[in-house]
């Protein structure tokens, strides 16, 4: 049995659309929230969807770190800390006291140069398995992990299930 060819091209474009895709049902859970819900920590502590937000942000920064260190052929970034939940109490703690438009605004840079990051990779970057992976996990796959369990709507929620 022969390996199946991997196509960049083809590759390439459904990241950045998956990527596209699940950026505009972030867009909407967010945006169907009422703000002193959005913002409000749930009783029993956890995160607000303020935080949630400013967290997927926070990964897909991470990512385009780490594909733009592939592209200049540098080390990638190293992790702010060793375990997963650790590193997002960092990205947490970084991001605690941004209001709403600050995040807001972070989680479209945060897309946009994560989307740019893909572009510009070359295909060698993107045959590597472990790369789509992690632009994956960080991507698309995390957002609908965490929007699922925001979306206040069935509505919403059927878009992103």
């Amino acid at each position: 049995m022969t390996e199946p060819e991997i196509r960049p091209d083809r590759l390439r474009a459904g990241l950045i659309e998956g990527l596209r895709e699940s950026r505009a049902v972030e867009r909407d859970v967010f945006a169907a929230l009422e703000p002193t819900v959005r913002d409000t920590v749930p009783a029993g502590a956890g995160w607000s969807a303020k935080d949630t937000l400013a967290h997927l942000s926070a990964w897909r920064q991470r990512e385009t770190d780490r594909l733009v260190a592939l592209r200049e052929g540098r080390e990638e970034p190293p992790a702010p800390a060793a375990e997963l939940d650790a590193i997002n109490a960092v990205f947490h703690d970084q991001r605690a006291d941004w209001d709403w438009e600050r995040v807001a605004d972070d989680a479209e840079s945060t897309a946009d140069s994560l989307l740019a990051e893909i572009a510009a990779a070359s295909d060698e970057t993107l045959a590597d398995e472990k790369v789509v992976g992690s632009i994956l996990g960080d991507g698309p796959e995390h957002d609908l992990g965490h929007l699922a369990e925001l979306a206040p709507t069935e509505a919403l929620r059927s878009r992103v299930v």
